[in-house]
């Protein structure tokens, strides 16, 4: 079995031979891999023909189908949301032990939101403004969203591990429609101008 290409800071979780099918119908031979960031599936020739980050991943279930010459067996039942359309699709693995995988799959994935959303926010104190910064790395200005409060600050954005979603608690009280927002070189800055104090 050919390992896929691992991202930076990705490590292999569980790995084995399977069959995939979008249909439930028509199955492919190969090779599933789960890592700590994503579901994949390959060919034998380690051609990967399906993968899903964990953050796009909406479910995992146990399903009795039939496989191949109609046989009935459990298998897995992914249901995932599309990047590009927002639709949610489905593809069925038929694995060894479905039952570790799902437990492994659901526990990487509780994982997974946990290191996400402890993404590095700094708050600066400043003399008549506050500064949050961010790390945001790999994200593009135009997929987040900063909604402001008086106490709170809340950043989503889509990424490619699927939705970030952080709400970061402010100081002092600050005045909502004065936000300048900023995204440079992966940090995200927003400075907020001081409520006046009554």
């Amino acid at each position: 079995m050919r390992e896929p290409h691992l991202m930076e800071g990705e490590r292999i979780i569980l790995r084995g031979q399977s069959c995939l099918s979008i249909t439930c119908t028509t199955w492919r031979p190969g090779f599933s891999c789960l890592t700590n960031k994503r579901l994949i599936f390959s060919q034998p020739s380690g051609r990967v023909i399906f993968e899903v980050t964990l953050g796009r991943l909406i479910d995992v279930e146990l399903i009795k189908g039939r496989f191949i010459l109609g046989l009935k067996r459990r298998l897995l039942q992914a249901l995932f949301r599309s990047p590009m359309r927002g639709k949610v699709f489905q593809a069925f693995l038929a694995v060894n032990n479905p039952e570790r995988w799902k437990r492994a799959i659901e526990e990487a994935k509780e994982q997974n939101e946990r290191e996400r959303c402890a993404t590095l926010v700094d708050i600066m104190d400043q003399k008549d403004h506050l500064v949050v910064v961010a790390e945001m790395f790999g994200v593009q200005k135009k997929d987040i969203k900063v909604d402001t409060a008086p106490n709170a600050l809340t950043i989503t954005a889509n990424t490619v591990n699927g939705e970030y979603h952080k709400k970061v608690n402010l100081p002092t009280p600050v005045k909502t429609e004065t936000a300048e927002i900023t995204c440079k070189k992966g940090l995200l800055e927003v400075k907020l101008e001081k409520a006046q104090e009554t």
